[in-house]
């Protein structure tokens, strides 16, 4: 362990500070590489992080270990009973989560079985009424999605055998990105499914609900074998505790020309846009050109999460500028229509792989981001809004990194404090990362956490 003071900041690097679970030590041939490759830089990298800007009262920075995440798969860190929960996944092809306690990592824990190495195994978390924690993984695009639940509260202490979810819709594509969520006191899981679309199921009492499609996206491009196949939509999801809340665009990125849509998930009824008409009942999925259009079509536009505020949703996405970098919208409902802001721009050596943009789900006037760094590299930052997205106040979490830093995200239920989370390293693809998960500890108060202004402002009309 390494344990530095910078000012007011202290930065602890371990590479196992914790339990880890059976099996720490049997590691593979390409992981040892791995490790041993990014050794140097890790800690070179911790150093650097270690840098806030001067309004921020201390920190503490914590290496957890080589990992990182996918972008559609939440939550991926989840507060409760004082202690943060943060799920990733690691070099070895193993879903991880650590449990933490304001800073002090207190264990970890490895489930299997084991994957290739890709950052679409990261698993999710659910916190259940009586503070037991559930985990939802599986393979990118694998035939299972595994769960898995602590034995007891707000502890990793002891975790149950691996189940099954024992339902899927048809076709080959399998599991990819678990969302559970609580919505009128059920349990909902949404996925991508076998059949390439956001699927969902309901946990009632004794099972689960048979697999229904959310929303199809449109028909269609020719697979390498000459079937065709529908384009696959890309979902980030958020409840009320009532109702499940949705944004979404057509396809991949790269594959199509997106809009940003949006709709309210009613529990026993149906699809509802922000102002409340109706678009089709459960069971029924509509294309999802007929949800609630946010934003119009874009090159390089993807939805990045979603969240409300005083019953109103909030989305933050990206969209390909003009000078070809991605630019970050943020993006409310004021009642009556939609509002898109634009906050900065973010430019990547690697197509797509950077420009990341997360919302904090219980203040998300704030959303966490990665910018372009004066050493080249990207920096994590936080940007705050008084007026509903008019105007921005920002704060550095890193500055003169080593490495790049991606996909930051802040732990949910989480209000007392501050704490981030993201990866850094090297990623040029979903199975080409050599990173580590960084976690910290800000114990200053949120001065920036303002309190939108849902009807102030009135910009530019942008569709």
């Amino acid at each position: 362990m390494v344990a530095v003071r910078q000012g007011s900041v202290t930065v602890v690097w371990s590479r196992c500070a914790c339990s880890a679970g059976r099996g720490n030590t049997r590691r593979t041939r390409l992981a040892r590489r791995a490790r041993r490759r990014h050794l140097p830089l890790s800690i070179a990298a911790a150093l650097t992080l270690a840098l806030l800007t001067p309004s921020s009262a201390s920190a503490q920075t914590r290496v957890l270990g080589p990992g990182g995440w996918s972008y559609f798969g939440d939550p991926r860190a989840v507060h409760a009973g004082g202690k943060t929960f943060i799920g990733y996944t690691d070099l070895d092809g193993y879903s991880r989560v650590a449990e933490i306690e304001k800073g002090r990592v207190i264990r970890q824990r490895r489930f299997g079985p084991r994957s290739r190495v890709d950052d679409h195994t990261n698993p999710s978390i659910d916190l259940q009424p009586d503070g037991r924690l559930s985990f939802f993984y599986n393979n990118h695009q694998g035939p299972r999605m595994y769960i898995r639940s602590t034995r007891y509260p707000y502890s990793l202490r002891s975790i149950s055998s691996a189940s099954a979810l024992p339902t899927n819709t048809s076709g080959r594509h399998g599991y990819s990105y678990p969302n559970p969520l609580r919505a009128s006191s059920r349990l909902w899981l949404f996925w991508r499914g076998g059949n390439f679309q956001p699927n969902y199921s309901v946990r009632v009492p004794g099972r689960w609900t048979r697999a229904e499609t959310l929303a199809l996206g449109p028909c269609c491009y020719r697979l390498s074998d000459g079937r065709l196949q529908r384009h696959r939509p890309y979902a980030k999801y958020d409840t009320d505790g009532q109702n499940i809340h949705v944004t979404m665009t057509e396809g991949n990125e790269a594959a199509y020309r997106n809009s940003v849509y949006y709709a309210e998930v009613r529990p026993g009824d149906g699809l509802y846009t922000a102002t409340g008409r109706r678009i089709s009942r459960l069971g029924d999925p509509p294309a999802v050109r007929d949800l609630d259009r946010v934003r119009g079509a874009a090159a390089g536009q993807w939805a990045l999460d979603i969240a409300t505020q005083d019953g109103r949703p909030i989305v933050v996405y990206r969209r390909r500028g003009s000078d070809g970098g991605r630019e970050y919208w943020y993006a409310r409902h004021n009642g009556e229509r939609w509002l898109n802001y634009k906050l900065t721009s973010a430019y990547s050596r690697y197509e797509g792989q950077i420009a990341s943009l997360t919302l904090d789900h219980e203040t998300p006037n704030t959303v966490y981001l990665t910018a372009n760094g004066s050493n080249g590299r990207h920096e994590v930052e936080v940007w705050a809004t008084p007026d509903g997205g008019e105007t921005w106040s920002r704060r550095a979490l890193t500055r003169d990194s080593t490495v790049d830093n991606y996909r930051p995200v802040t732990p949910r239920r989480l209000t007392a404090w501050e704490e981030a989370v993201w990866f850094s390293g090297r990623r040029t693809y979903y199975r080409e990362f050599d990173t580590e998960v960084i976690y910290r500890l800000l114990e200053a108060a949120r001065e920036l956490a303002k309190r939108v202004d849902p009807d102030k402002g009135d910009p530019s009309e942008v569709r």
